[in-house]
């Protein structure tokens, strides 16, 4: 029987992040619900590439940015300001490569990365 040597982190499955069992009531998730399930990075990284863009967003990636830009009395304030610091890399870099580089957990190419973001 194979035992693995280490235990791997999970995946990011943009599935069970939205999964309603994770919310209960609430089908909108919280910043720290998403971080929770953001171990690889993945989210991380598909904001600071999104914020790297020059050319115009489509609707679901300009609403990611923006939701990120709110301020809010939530408690998830200090999962929001981790996901601020990923969008920040990718405006001052401008350069999704750099995204690449601070985020290396995420294993995902490019092009995977734009087939997540359309999961949102």
């Amino acid at each position: 029987m194979f035992t693995p040597l280490h235990d791997e982190p999970p995946i990011f499955d943009p599935f069970k992040v939205f999964d309603e069992s994770n919310f209960g009531d609430h089908l909108h998730p919280t910043f720290e619900n998403v971080l929770k399930f953001d171990q690889n990075e993945c989210t991380r990284r598909l904001v600071c590439q999104l914020a790297t863009r020059k050319q115009r967003l489509n609707q679901n990636e300009s609403t990611i940015l923006k939701l990120i830009k709110m301020k809010s009395n939530q408690k998830d304030n200090h999962a929001r300001q981790v996901f601020e610091e990923a969008a920040n890399v990718g405006y001052k870099s401008k350069d999704p490569k750099k995204c690449q580089e601070v985020f290396k957990k995420c294993r995902f190419t490019d092009k995977q990365m734009q087939r997540v973001i359309r999961v949102f």
